[in-house]
């Protein structure tokens, strides 16, 4: 399974998808104008409307996202943990500054 924002492949759940739905879905995860949660609300939209084989998949990334993010977010504490309260407070401000942007650092 391809779970990556790089690397040259499309997720498992994309390819079994219409051309139009794969743009669709394209679009919604580049709109900086929406947060994470509205992404996820239309992207779920999209997803009811395919194969049960692509809701499928579909559920299996995102359940390796959440335990990605939830991985980032415990190496993040342990690093922040171990910084100076003058770095800690930096690296705090990037990460809120990454989180209004929809990067996500966690």
């Amino acid at each position: 399974a391809q779970w990556g924002m790089g690397g040259g492949g499309r997720r498992q759940f994309m390819q079994q998808m219409s051309p139009q739905t794969q743009d669709a879905m394209r679009q919604i995860f580049h709109d900086q104008s929406l947060d994470r949660a509205a992404k996820h609300a239309r992207m779920q939209q999209l997803i009811q409307k395919e194969s049960p084989q692509v809701q499928a998949a579909f559920a299996e990334f995102q359940s390796h996202r959440g335990e990605r993010r939830q991985q980032m977010q415990q190496k993040f504490a342990q690093l922040s943990s171990s910084l100076s309260p003058q770095a800690r407070a930096a690296a705090d401000r990037v990460r809120s500054i990454m989180m209004v942007r929809n990067v996500e650092l966690s």
